[in-house]
């Protein structure tokens, strides 16, 4: 059972859930092979050796390896009363909607090419939570947004 729906409490439901994108495990792969296959080439037209392509892969595939539990266990959710996230075994979050100041996703140049942001929760004790390469994150603002307008209709009343 994942961390999310562990966490939840009798009558609260997920409204809305996002995972963390897969560019986490492939981004060690583009800069190991940047750097590596830089020096491959350099030494390759020196010694002509194809064995030197398992010095780019291997770090690559250890790295995206140390990753992989990050990847898995990965996840944050709007419920009905909390938003509730985890990212790997060390990084959790459980606040009240009510006491979220604001979401905000920030998206890089390979956010945009890839579709993923940065998610910042801002509490209203001013404690930020980031959450980097999530998937789907408008998903979240707009049901936060969603939530406000309807917490703000409810304190609109009419005045005598």
């Amino acid at each position: 059972m994942a961390y999310v729906e562990r966490k939840l409490e009798p009558g609260e439901q997920v409204e809305v859930k996002v995972k963390v994108h897969w560019w986490l495990l492939a981004e060690p792969f583009l800069g190991v092979f940047i750097v590596i296959g830089s020096l491959m080439a350099f030494i390759t037209s020196q010694l002509n050796d194809p064995t030197l392509f398992a010095w780019a892969v291997i770090p690559a595939l250890f790295m995206s390896l140390i990753r992989l539990p990050n990847f898995l266990r990965s996840e944050l959710a709007i419920t009905t009363k909390r938003i509730i996230g985890s990212i790997g075994y060390d990084k959790t979050i459980e606040v009240f909607l009510e006491d979220v100041d604001e979401i905000q996703a920030k998206r890089g140049i390979v956010g945009s090419l890839f579709r993923f942001d940065t998610v910042i929760i801002k509490h209203f004790t001013g404690k930020t939570y980031l959450f980097r390469r999530i998937a789907s994150a408008r998903k979240l603002l707009e049901y936060h947004q969603a939530y406000l307008d309807s917490q703000n209709s409810r304190n609109d009343f009419p005045h005598e």
